[in-house]
């Protein structure tokens, strides 16, 4: 599936020229739905009428400049997550900053390329799409943390058990065991061999790829011996279903119990 299908881009720019160029670049590389404002005032009004996916916006403009039109879009919830690429006539390092610096995701240079302008684009319409997969996963993880009847919680790239975690997480490890370490708690009947290995392999989760992750999966303990709080002798089995940030690092690590 073309993820790129039907964006909603607006151009933000008081010069007709650049207007049309940008519009012939979009045309040229996808079916982008476009939209343009030749002012700030008109772009705030275009962005709350019909929300945008992505912004081009000329940083020098009368009435509104780009950097005042951007502070006041981020500064709505609807529109905050909207990322912005400026574009600017100045290749300073003073302008660059100010670009950034002015809550905007990007810049480009006058006068800029195809393929610099597409790349950028598609670059800010894939991380902001996998940030609202993110979010719904997450969402979704709380309502099955909710409503479940089996042990199932997260924890860091430091081994710390995260908030929130199903009841029957709570049951097993004690209501108090958010923010502590997974060594100390779930972990903590294992061997002294098998959890010295254990603490290496939780020391190196900030630096486990997705390529790595099979064959390091299975190091992790997968079946143990283990006495709840109530002091009743278990056998767990364990699942660890990784998720994974933007960069294909680890973010957390979901483990669900039998």
């Amino acid at each position: 599936m073309d993820i790129f299908k039907d964006k909603k881009i607006l151009i933000v720019d008081d010069n007709e020229k650049t207007i049309q160029l940008i519009g012939d670049y979009l045309r040229s590389n996808g079916d982008f739905i476009t939209s343009v404002a030749k002012n700030g005032r008109e772009a705030i009004d275009r962005a709350e009428k019909n929300r945008p996916d992505l912004i081009i916006m000329d940083i020098n403009m009368p009435i509104m400049d780009g950097l005042q039109v951007c502070d006041k879009l981020k500064s709505k919830e609807s529109l905050k997550n909207v990322p912005v690429i400026f574009i600017t006539a100045q290749d300073s390092i003073e302008d660059k900053v100010k670009a950034l610096d002015g809550k905007g995701n990007d810049f480009i240079t006058k006068p800029f390329y195809e393929e610099e302008l597409i790349l950028r684009l598609k670059l800010h319409l894939t991380y902001e799409e996998s940030r609202r997969k993110m979010i719904t996963y997450f969402e979704e993880l709380n309502l099955l943390l909710q409503n479940t009847n089996r042990p199932i919680f997260c924890i860091n790239e430091k081994g710390i058990i995260l908030s929130p975690m199903s009841k029957e997480s709570e049951k097993l490890l004690g209501i108090n065991c958010e923010g502590q370490s997974i060594i100390k708690t779930l972990y903590k009947d294992l061997d002294s061999k098998k959890l010295e290995e254990t603490i290496a392999l939780i020391e190196s989760i900030s630096n486990i790829k997705k390529d790595d992750w099979e064959k390091i999966q299975g190091k992790f303990p997968t079946k143990i011996s283990y006495k709840d709080k109530n002091e009743n002798s278990l056998i767990l089995d364990i699942l660890y279903n990784p998720i994974w940030a933007f960069d294909d690092s680890i973010l957390k690590i979901q483990l669900i119990l039998n």
